[in-house]
This record gives structure tokens, sequence and C-alpha cells, in this order.
């Protein structure tokens, strides 16, 4: 193993410590989805000591509702670009780059159907007459 290995294995060691902590949670990274999406790690030629990390996001769009550990209707796929410093055990988001889109359309549509339904009733009396409401659900 050569310096830059070393070094490289060193600066992993703290970002993984980082994230085990909780230093990564206001970029919405964790240990899990660093590891899960083959988040990229490499050094910052222009800020030595410092390192750029690219990972896998996912980010909802077109109105599509998002629950955890739920798949998306609709969705962009993109890297999005960090730099660590290890001194500081700071993290920066400094860019994104983007990969696709997703969209099912009968999905996203089902989910904005589920989430207003229309409620149809009708009062003691009423031969004719029915009272339409726009019930809002999963708020």
């Amino acid at each position: 193993m050569d310096a830059q290995d070393s070094l490289l294995l060193a600066a992993r060691t703290i970002f993984t410590d980082f994230l085990t902590d909780g230093g990564g949670k206001f970029s919405g990274i964790s240990l899990e989805k660093f590891y899960d999406r083959g988040g990229t790690f490499e050094s910052d030629p222009q800020n030595p000591g410092q390192w750029i990390i690219g990972i896998e996001r996912h980010r909802r769009i077109g109105g599509a509702e998002y629950t955890k550990g739920s798949p998306m209707s609709a969705y962009e796929t993109f890297t999005q670009i960090l730099r660590f410093d290890p001194e500081k055990r700071s993290l920066e988001d400094i860019d994104e780059i983007h990969l696709s889109y997703d969209i099912s359309i009968s999905n996203l549509a089902a989910e904005q159907l589920f989430d207003s339904l229309p409620r149809v009733s009708r009062k003691k009396g009423w031969k004719l007459k029915r009272r339409v409401d726009n019930i809002t659900c999963g708020y």
C-alpha cells in the first residue's frame, strides 16, 4: 500500500465515523446511503487534504409522494457532489449532476386520485340532491 492509498483509507475512515455520528444528516447522507449507492471518494485537486464525494440520490418530481422504503412514482436520479474536510469534520454540498427521470404515469395518477377523493352523500329526505365534498387523504 502506497502513501496515497494510506491517505485515502484514513480519510474514508474519518468520513465513515463522521457519518456514523450523524454528521451527514443536513445533506441527507447516511452511512447506509453512502455504501448502498456506491459513493465515490476522491481527493480534491484544488483543496489539498479535502475530499470530493459523489453519491447517487433521488428526488421526487411531478407531485409524487414519498414514503421511506416505498418506491416513488416519479423521480429524478442525480449525483450529489460534496466536499468533505476531515480536519474540520465538515461536509459541503457543492454540485449535482442530473442522470435521469423515471415516471410511472399510471402510479402517479393513482397516487393523485387517492390523495383527493370525492365523497358523495345524500341527506334523509333528499331525493334528487346530493352533496359532493372533496376529501384530502394522507395528510
